[in-house]
């Protein structure tokens, strides 16, 4: 297994989502559809990867032969799902196995040559955020996550933006490790400056794996509405069991008035 079949398997799942929900496809790159089947072309030639190929040629039939506006758009989300959860399960193999050779803990794409930019990498981060984010709107519901949001200038990794008007807006950034206090503060810092623009009581979470032994830092409420936890990716849990603090805080804040993040 390499970064390329990672790769390859998270391009087919863009694709698929680029037919199944063309607005969030959009909020997630910039590429054309004909640039990803270029790149997912390219990518199975070079790799002679026969389940991707498979995959692919499964959601080209879809396109080309459902009639059916139900079953299209059920077919089009298995197949997007499916993708990327092989993708995450490639991914996190592949850093296990890095990490245990004492080798980089990034799963970074060495894309250099001009033909393949653009092509988006799947990293470490990448999977950390995503698989937190999807195992905390499970426990927290009412949620729907906004990845790589555009703030001003600025990207936030994830905003969780509520179903009901009367629940908070949660700001999330993630952060592989977090070795120093200093890290953490500037953290914090960030996240407050974000989450004031959604109102006093909008919510701040840092998700990370662990943090320095001797950080002053414990999991929880760390600042004033932001939350500090720790995610375990290969279990699949937050390792302290930070919830019953930030689902108050939740509770708390549920009457308040909310900017939609459209009111500046």
């Amino acid at each position: 297994m390499n970064a390329e079949r990672v790769q390859l398997f998270a391009l087919i799942g863009l694709r698929a989502l680029a037919e199944y929900d063309p607005f969030e496809y959009k909020r997630c790159t910039e590429l054309s559809k004909r640039q990803l089947e270029d790149n997912i072309q390219r990518l199975i030639e070079r790799s002679g990867d026969d389940e991707a190929r498979k995959k692919f040629e499964d959601l080209k039939t879809i396109e080309t032969e459902l009639e059916n506006a139900g079953e299209f758009s059920f077919l089009l989300k298995q197949i997007y799902v499916s993708s990327l959860q092989k993708a995450q399960q490639l991914s996190l193999t592949f850093f296990r196995r890095k990490d245990r050779e004492g080798e980089s803990k990034f799963l970074v794409a060495k894309y250099t040559k001009e033909e393949d930019r653009g092509i988006p990498s799947v990293s470490e981060h990448d999977d950390l955020l995503r698989l937190s984010v999807t195992l905390l709107i499970r426990k927290i519901k009412g949620y729907k996550p906004l990845f790589h949001y555009r703030w001003k200038s600025e990207e936030i990794d994830c905003l969780l933006e509520p179903f009901e008007t009367d629940l908070p807006f949660i700001v999330m950034e993630s952060k592989s490790w977090l070795r120093s206090d200093s890290q953490i503060e500037m953290t914090v810092d960030q996240l407050s400056k974000y989450r004031r623009f959604w109102g006093k009581k909008a919510l701040g979470i840092i998700v990370t794996k662990g943090i320095g032994t001797k950080s002053h830092f414990q999991p929880g409420n760390i600042a004033k509405n932001i939350f500090l936890l720790i995610y375990d990716p290969e279990n699949n849990v937050f390792v302290a069991d930070n919830f019953e603090k930030l689902l108050t805080a939740i509770r708390l804040n549920r009457n308040a008035r909310w900017h939609t993040g459209h009111d500046k």
